[in-house]
């Protein structure tokens, strides 16, 4: 079936979709890398920081994103810089209320630069640079898939719940 839907911001074919609209090529690269770049601003990070990095599309985002000096450790302390997706955060988010656990992710120590961009967008982008990006699917995580596909904007949804939640301590 061909695509009948132009990008967002030009009148190119757009490809590839993010939060129901269809954005070209390069136009998508531009709202995925502002996304992360308004993440990174929200965590403060300090300069000269001790910062780990957790995977080569964090650190391709670190080279890219901050632009004052970090330090690059392997500390306790130091922060974190993730990979975990809005999936990722729905399914513990989940996870916790039905298996009335604690989960980890919901942790301050955690910089999670890719929180409000779902892992098929996170895919997409990994795809065009050519970074490799893997991470298992849970079937918690398929059926959020499933009901996001049914009804558009329930991982976003559930992640403002999520926020509002985690205000609330």
């Amino acid at each position: 079936m061909a695509n009948k839907y132009n990008c967002e911001k030009c009148s190119k074919k757009g490809v590839y979709t993010y939060i129901d609209k269809h954005f070209c090529e390069n136009h998508f690269l531009e709202i995925v890398e502002k996304t992360v770049r308004r993440n990174f601003r929200k965590y403060k990070i300090q300069k000269n920081e001790d910062l780990r990095i957790d995977g080569s599309l964090a650190k391709y985002f670190v080279d890219k994103v901050l632009t004052m000096p970090y330090k690059i450790s392997k500390k306790d302390s130091a922060r974190v810089i993730t990979e975990i997706t809005l999936d990722d955060l729905d399914v513990a988010f989940l996870d916790n209320i039905l298996n009335n656990s604690s989960n980890v992710l919901f942790n301050e120590k955690f910089i999670n630069i890719f929180e409000n961009l779902p892992s098929s967008v996170i895919n997409d982008f990994c795809k065009i640079k050519n970074i490799s990006f893997t991470k298992k699917v849970s079937k918690l995580e398929k059926d959020l898939s499933l009901l996001e596909s049914k009804y558009p904007g329930t991982k976003n949804s559930l992640f403002k719940c999520v926020k509002q939640l985690g205000e609330l301590k």
